[in-house]
């Protein structure tokens, strides 16, 4: 199975594939259980996005407004009050929202995962 689809166990991947395929379908309607995923490895890894959480600026979720129209970055970017809680990808709570959607970075680099990614 290794050598017929390598890709269905996660080897090979390509970064600029996973950018691009976070940026087409994470928030987008029919597209739930890759969002789910997305924020569950957010979540688990505490990191955003693929390599940086700029990933999200040219994505259809921001582009098209698909999310709350005040969040710059999911939720599960932020770092979470309730990051030990199963469920916590499907309800994050974060420790400051306000400072996680900031746009510089002096401003939110305490309340947002920063230097972990998924490459």
């Amino acid at each position: 199975m290794i050598t017929a689809w390598p890709q269905c166990l996660g080897l090979n991947l390509n970064e600029t594939a996973m950018v691009k395929a976070l940026q087409a379908n994470y928030g987008v309607p029919g597209h739930e259980q890759f969002t789910a995923a997305m924020d569950l490895a957010q979540t688990i890894f505490e990191c955003c996005a693929i390599n940086t959480s700029i990933n999200y600026d040219t994505s259809l979720w921001k582009l098209q407004s698909l999310g709350k129209k005040e969040l710059t970055v999911p939720l599960t970017c932020c770092k979470l009050v309730n990051r030990f809680e199963f469920t916590a990808y499907l309800d994050p709570v974060p420790v400051n929202v306000t400072l996680c959607q900031a746009l510089q970075t002096q401003d939110y680099e305490k309340s947002r995962h920063l230097d972990v990614s998924l490459v």
